[in-house]
């Protein structure tokens, strides 16, 4: 329906089960939707409710950002089309994957290649197969007799097929793995790291490497294979550029990374970095209570004493019954101007009982609040749920019928589900709200 809610179709179109269980109802991205069309297969819809060509499962499958989208033309031929519907590669291959920074892999006949966007090759099908490298677009990887090698946007091969896996760019650095063992080579082909970790990931920075060795334990090393910390932590990671952290005994504590040792011997259930323009400093938790580290120096400016520590632009907003506000020196300061101190009731597990505690700064506007948590508070009005930051900025207006916690598949990352009540599944919403 359109935004006069209105139908701008005038044909009943089935969902997308079959491709998206989970996410069955289509969505509009770029102007257009994939829709499975009612005799069977899938097609392109416009703003206008118009169908601008058919396509494939893959086309349906894969999400398509460039210019061109994959089409299916008579006979079940793969070409390409623009976002208007008109022809621009014909259709010819007996299969293609989307564009991906102008390329796209097509087979034809038996074979793999890579094509331009005017339909031209950039390296012939002579390949069992060829697939693009996420986030980087410089670079493909090909196959050959069950082997990998890396080609470029232009066709040329950078390296022999002699990997059993291509792993992830970062960088001018590609990991790759043989006989189980990962290293890394260059954007030129040439072997910067000879495989011989069980794991590479690569850290923020896009220079250095988190390194599992055989021992099973995490290191840090960089694109040239020089150790930066010893291979003796149960985890490594980068929570914000510049910083690196190592855990162990399930604890986590900061790394100083020149001589790969912990800054300091406080250990934290979590550590999350602050936004601009507080950004070298982190929030801590520790034994559930939470405090503010600087990052670079390791040094505690609020003790992990608090029930909650807020960011609110330059200042820390430290919540323990009642409100302290404090700059980035940890001085406490006066409420700065704009804070009211509003409250609300917070309901709260504890023990076992439900306990009333003091939520500031979220105004009394609100028929219900539920129980905060990593920062975010559910809040009823009307009898509709909404979703406010702790500070009391709305995320999401007070539209829904439920909202349900949940955590997200790919990073682990909390988000949250709405509910219509009518829908079957979840919609989920990013922090802020975002889809």
């Amino acid at each position: 329906i359109g935004a006069d809610a209105k139908p701008i179709t005038s044909r009943s179109l089935r969902d997308l089960s079959g491709v998206f269980p989970e996410r069955p109802v289509p969505e509009f991205r770029n102007g257009i939707a994939v829709v499975s069309l009612p005799d069977g297969g899938f097609g392109y819809l416009n703003t206008n409710g118009a169908l601008i060509g058919q396509t494939s499962r893959t086309g349906a499958f894969m999400r398509q950002d460039d210019k061109l989208l994959i089409t299916v033309g008579d006979g079940g031929a793969i070409g390409f089309i623009d976002r208007a519907g008109v022809e621009l590669i014909s259709p010819r291959f007996a299969e293609a994957t989307p564009f991906r920074g102008g390329r796209a892999s097509v087979r034809y006949d038996e074979k793999w290649g890579l094509i331009d966007e005017t339909g031209g090759w950039v390296a012939h099908p002579e390949f069992d197969a060829v697939r693009w490298f996420a986030d980087e677009h410089r670079f493909w990887a090909y196959r050959l007799d069950g082997k990998w090698g890396v080609l470029d946007r232009d066709g040329k091969r950078l390296t022999d097929a002699v990997y059993d896996l291509p792993g992830v760019w970062s960088g001018d650095s590609l990991s790759v793995c043989t006989s189980n063992l990962w290293g890394l080579v260059a954007i030129d082909g040439s072997t910067l790291v000879a495989p011989r970790y069980q794991m590479l990931e690569p850290l923020r920075g896009e220079t250095l490497w988190a390194a599992q060795c055989t021992n099973g334990l995490w290191g840090i090393i960089t694109a040239n294979g020089e150790i930066k910390a010893e291979c003796r932590y149960c985890g490594v990671s980068s929570p914000a550029e510049g910083v690196y952290t190592a855990w162990e005994e399930g604890l986590i504590g900061l790394l100083d990374i020149e001589t790969g040792e912990f800054i300091n011997y406080e250990r934290y259930t979590r550590i999350l970095p602050m936004e601009l323009p507080l950004e070298k400093f982190a929030k801590i938790e520790k034994h559930g209570l939470w405090g503010v580290v600087d990052l670079n120096s390791g040094k505690e400016i609020l003790k992990p004493s608090h029930d909650s520590v807020v960011q609110h632009k330059d200042v820390f907003q430290a919540i323990n019954g009642d409100s302290k506000w404090f700059n980035a020196s940890g001085m406490q300061i006066e409420v700065p101007p704009g804070f009211g101190k509003y409250s609300a009731k917070l309901m709260h597990e504890k023990n076992g009982e439900s306990e009333h505690g003091q939520l500031h700064n979220v105004k009394r506007e609100y028929d219900e609040v539920g129980k905060l948590w990593s920062g975010f508070v559910p809040v009823k009005r009307d009898g509709l749920w909404g979703l406010v930051k702790e500070g009391g900025e709305v995320v999401l207006p007070c539209e829904y019928e439920g909202l349900e916690w949940g955590v997200g598949e790919d990073d682990g990352s909390e988000i949250y589900g709405i509910s219509s009540g009518q829908i079957i599944g979840l919609t989920f919403y990013g922090r802020g709200g975002r889809p």
